[in-house]
């Protein structure tokens, strides 16, 4: 019985590396790279929210972000989460 557990363990500790490999590691990877935008948002950036909403940051909090979407000054007010893409930096 023990000849026939050994390889069982074996293959399930290969599946168990193989799936840390392949799905945990990336995704640790893009989770650094979503939180490095979210934290270089600065006001008067252009940015796209994940709804697809494109506008410029005019107050920026923690957790919150005020974004103007339309030049008669039209703002919303989303998460830091919402935001998928900087488009444009402003000039420092």
């Amino acid at each position: 019985m023990e000849k026939t557990l050994m390889p069982m363990l074996l293959w399930l500790l290969f599946v168990g590396v193989m799936l840390y490999f392949c799905v945990f590691i990336p995704g640790k990877k893009k989770n650094k790279a979503v939180r490095k935008i979210h934290d270089s948002v600065e006001v008067n950036d252009e940015v796209i929210t994940i709804s697809g909403v494109i506008g410029i940051v005019k107050e920026r909090d923690e957790e919150t972000v005020l974004i103007q979407i339309d030049p008669n000054g039209t703002c919303i007010k989303t998460l830091i989460y919402a935001i998928q893409t900087i488009k444009t930096k402003h000039a420092s």
